[in-house]
């Protein structure tokens, strides 16, 4: 059987959708990218956008450089509309555009599908239904990938729970479940979901999530993303200990509990430091009163971000529902211990007291001990940010590209015979 001809088709370009571009590009099965905004260095168009300030870092963020120009098919006209909405407009207005792009991305992908060109369409989340629809028309097989927990989970188990536990996150989402709009999308993943011939999540967690909410674990397969390349690093003696924060700074993320505990025990850490990296969601309450000893600093470029990250010695995330969590892997390639939540993949990143902690979601007296176990025991540190790096070096994208390839060949001889 020759190799399947594949077609990738996702609005974003985020690093694990390049890597999957790229990962059937390397295996000579990539028959084409489909996307709305990709920055290629050999595109005249992309040369004179990245003159526009305000494009560069976008732009930089949708470099895909490995994969030759014409296996990309773009709609840069969408995503520019959804920035610009973004920046400049309100809310509603920029949920609404970002809605609108989404179907309009999909139904152009579906237009386009080929049975005689495209054996599989490897798509992605909410931007797939019509697609989808096509495909199983036309017999190609459809693989698609989950990056997040399951909707059923996110709405009653986090959102409802953090309206229960936070005022001011409730205050802030009034009309999150009000408006129609949530119903109508989460009915849309349900279907691509189950049409699905093979669906792609990225933790044991989402797996879980998936399962619980009606989806075959027949057809489900996990696949861990990879850790960056790096170089081992040698490690000295920590006395004064920097933790680190970063992405978004929101209820979701827990980020308002390591404030407050900071603020609590200020005696406990009155020796060390909290650097906070990111745009703020949470209530200007819960800034009050800080110590002196936290850093905080808005988005910045990944260069600027990852030398502040290699300055500091452990990485928080308290996240309530974490698909993954990228900023675990990036941060243990640069030798950090890490302390994630179980609703993340960091059960499967970290092992326990080796390269870091795993904590319940919401538990703040569980996070609490594990900070101050790691500001008592400093000596210990050293040889956990080696064990982060060496764990690191186990699982790269390489790796992540070679399996992913694997299994949906092996899907796809499962269904042609």
């Amino acid at each position: 059987m020759n190799k399947p001809r594949v077609r990738v088709a996702s609005p974003g370009t985020g690093v694990f959708i390049r890597q999957a571009v790229l990962a059937y590009y390397e295996q000579g099965m990539l028959e084409a990218f489909y996307t709305t905004l990709a920055a290629h260095p050999d595109s005249a168009v992309i040369k004179l956008m990245q003159k526009i300030p305000v494009l560069k870092s976008e732009l930089k963020r949708r470099t895909l450089s490995e994969v030759p120009l014409d296996h990309i098919h773009t709609d840069a006209f969408s995503e520019i509309l959804r920035s610009v909405a973004s920046r400049f407009m309100g809310a509603r207005l920029a949920d609404r555009t970002w809605e609108w792009s989404e179907h309009r991305f999909d139904r152009r992908v579906a237009a386009s599908l080929d049975h005689r060109k495209t054996d599989i369409l490897h798509c992605f989340e909410h931007a797939s239904l019509a697609s989808i629809r096509e495909a199983k028309r036309q017999g190609i097989m459809t693989v698609y990938e989950q990056p997040s927990a399951h909707h059923r989970f996110q709405d009653e188990e986090v959102f409802k729970r953090l309206f229960a536990e936070e005022p001011a996150f409730a205050a802030r989402n009034a009309g999150l479940f009000l408006s129609g709009l949530s119903d109508q999308r989460n009915a849309r993943r349900d279907e691509e979901l189950m049409h699905a011939d093979l669906v792609i999540c990225n933790s044991a967690y989402v797996k879980r999530t998936l399962v619980a909410g009606g989806i075959s674990p027949e057809k489900i397969r996990v696949i861990s993303l990879g850790f960056p390349e790096h170089e081992l690093r040698s490690f000295q003696e920590v006395k004064k200990i920097r933790f680190i924060v970063s992405g978004n700074l929101s209820y979701q993320k827990g980020v308002h509990h390591v404030l407050r505990l900071w603020r609590s025990h200020e005696s406990l850490f009155r020796d060390h430091e909290l650097i906070l990296v990111g745009s703020d969601q949470l209530d200007a309450a819960e800034w009050q009163d800080l110590p002196g000893n936290i850093k905080t600093y808005q988005r910045l470029p990944q260069d600027e971000y990852f030398k502040i990250l290699e300055s500091a010695d452990v990485l928080i995330l308290n996240t309530y529902s974490d698909g993954f969590g990228m900023i675990m892997s990036e941060a243990m390639a640069k030798g950090l211990v890490v302390i994630g939540t179980a609703n993340s993949a960091a059960p499967e990143l970290i092992e326990e007291g080796v390269q870091g902690f795993v904590v319940e979601a919401g538990n703040s007296a569980a996070l609490l001990q594990r900070m101050q176990w790691l500001c008592e025991h400093p000596q210990e540190i050293p040889a956990m940010k080696r064990a982060a790096q060496q764990r690191a070096a186990q699982w790269t994208w390489k790796d992540y590209r070679k399996q992913m390839t694997e299994i949906v060949k092996q899907r796809y001889r499962e269904q042609h015979g």
